[in-house]
């Protein structure tokens, strides 16, 4: 993993975006009830900033 940019802290972890009990997922905005793909990040477990979100599947928003 890399360093922390904001506070050089080498602890950046990986998690997953949820709102209440349910994992955000992304949709094309070209066709919304086409497939998805849940969104992740990276971020700082020291000061809490995320370095990078992405969508784990890309090949299901095509």
């Amino acid at each position: 993993m890399s360093k922390c940019p904001k506070c050089d802290a080498n602890e950046m972890k990986k998690g997953v975006l949820h709102s209440g009990a349910l994992i955000l997922q992304m949709v094309p905005a070209s066709n919304t009830r086409g497939k998805s793909s849940p969104v992740s990040a990276e971020y700082c477990s020291d000061c809490g900033y995320i370095e990078a979100l992405y969508v784990t599947e890309p090949k299901n928003l095509q």
